[in-house]
């Protein structure tokens, strides 16, 4: 796919990994009105080391040298730990632990110490060397932490401590539950059904006490909020189906969300490349 608004490219360069598509953005918040875009489809029949060398040969936005690293963003599984609990030794071991098949893959770690919490994640050694080898100076962070650093403030002043967030990507839903800026839990379920969806955010909101209609009016018996992001087709009918069972539903609209921001008004930035750019 050809670029969006390819000239004067702006010199930070960052790039989203997942399995169904690469997002590809350069970006710099001196000059939003430079923002470029751009999606490369990787070919399955191949390995995507072949593809990341493809694609840096044949991708206008990265002919340019960036200035100083470039980001890449991995939607791959995570798991969370509270940051008290947090141990640096104890990554590789709770990653392991958690991904027993995933045993190929170089383990990274970020901080958010908004939610209170760290993101532990991994990506295949191999897919690692292939982007060293096409691009220089490196710098992992999983598609979930600028998320988790966004959610924890979005809504906090809502007179329930507790709020949920689902998130809707490619073939995944994320959920995220906070109470006030804690994360509390979080999990991502491989579904794109909107009924699937609705089931595990209710199974989840059932296991964690959400209240999902107001009782008196007092602002202790207030619904939980839950909050819809991502894809808009999928993110409107979750919404409206998610109504049927909730009283405090919330479509998350970018454009209105970052005041009609040139990357929220851009069709297909994934909103979490979207929150990482803007926030």
């Amino acid at each position: 796919m050809s670029a969006i608004n390819p000239p004067a490219l702006p010199e930070h360069l960052y790039i989203r990994l997942s399995d169904e598509r690469i997002c590809i953005a350069r970006y710099d918040a001196l000059r939003p009105a430079a923002f470029a875009f751009s999606v490369f489809r990787p070919e399955h029949s191949k390995p995507l080391g072949p593809n990341l060398i493809h694609m840096a040969e044949s991708e206008e936005l990265l002919k340019a040298p960036a200035r100083g690293s470039t980001y890449v963003l991995i939607d791959t599984p995570a798991t969370y730990v509270p940051l008290a609990d947090f141990q640096e030794s104890e990554c590789e071991t709770l990653y392991r632990f958690c991904f027993p098949k995933h045993n190929q893959h170089r383990i990274f770690y970020d901080v958010v110490g908004a939610a209170d919490s760290v993101v532990i994640f991994g990506l295949r050694e191999e897919i690692c060397q292939a982007l060293e080898n096409a691009i220089d100076n490196v710098i992992y962070a999983s598609s979930h932490t600028a998320l988790l650093r966004h959610f924890a403030t979005k809504g906090a002043n809502v007179c329930t401590a507790q709020r949920f967030f689902i998130n809707l990507h490619e073939k995944a839903t994320d959920i995220y539950v906070y109470d006030h800026n804690r994360l509390t839990l979080a999990n991502t379920f491989a579904s794109e059904d909107v009924m699937d969806t609705i089931y595990y955010a209710l199974n989840i909101a059932s296991q964690t006490g959400a209240r999902l209609t107001a009782g008196d009016g007092t602002p202790a018996l207030a619904a939980t909020p839950f909050y819809v992001s991502g894809e808009e087709s999928r993110r409107l009918a979750v919404s409206r189906e998610m109504r049927r069972f909730a009283d405090e539903v919330i479509a998350i609209q970018p454009t209105a969300e970052f005041n009609r921001h040139v990357i929220a008004g851009t069709p297909g930035v994934p909103y979490d490349l979207m929150v990482h750019l803007i926030g």
